[in-house]
């Protein structure tokens, strides 16, 4: 049995880019001290993008530190395909396979995931600097499609 977990140049790909998002996420803290005491912050969009809640400055040290955590768990939660539930009976002949679905679903997810995390930090700095209005609905639409379809797209590949 072949190591599911190994990369090919496609998960290299994710990971780095999922990496670089993660860095990106981070960014706007090194403008932080930039922004004053009063300046707010965008802590919540509706569905069409627009601001619906504010906050103060230092909530653009929180997406960042969930981005980090959902980093580090999804990686984590790479390495123990074993132990996870599948949406069929693991038998030594799909076992391989299985294994290697489950770890490709969780880059997917970091990628996804992280992206969004990374663009709403950044779309909240520049909304506060004043060079931006609300976030694009269709970035938006698009990365969150992209976490759902990798979800289904996994889940049926399982059969």
């Amino acid at each position: 049995m072949g190591n599911p977990q190994k990369r090919t140049t496609y998960d290299w790909i994710l990971e780095t880019v999922s990496v670089l998002a993660l860095l990106w996420s981070f960014c706007p803290l090194l403008f932080y001290g930039r922004l004053d005491d009063e300046t707010l912050i965008p802590i919540h969009y509706n569905l069409d993008g627009e601001i619906d809640g504010w906050g103060e400055r230092y909530f653009l040290w929180i997406i960042p530190l969930i981005a980090l955590v959902f980093y580090i768990g999804l990686s984590v939660f790479e390495k123990y395909y074993k132990r996870s539930n599948y949406p069929y009976k693991t038998t030594e002949k799909n076992a391989n396979y299985l294994y290697r679905q489950r770890v490709q679903l969780s880059r997917h997810l970091k990628f996804f995931s992280i992206l969004i995390f990374a663009y709403l930090n950044n779309s909240s700095y520049a909304i506060a600097t004043g060079n931006g209005s609300g976030l694009s609905k269709f970035i938006m639409i698009f990365l969150m499609a992209g976490l759902f379809i990798s979800l289904i797209f996994f889940y049926v590949r399982m059969e």
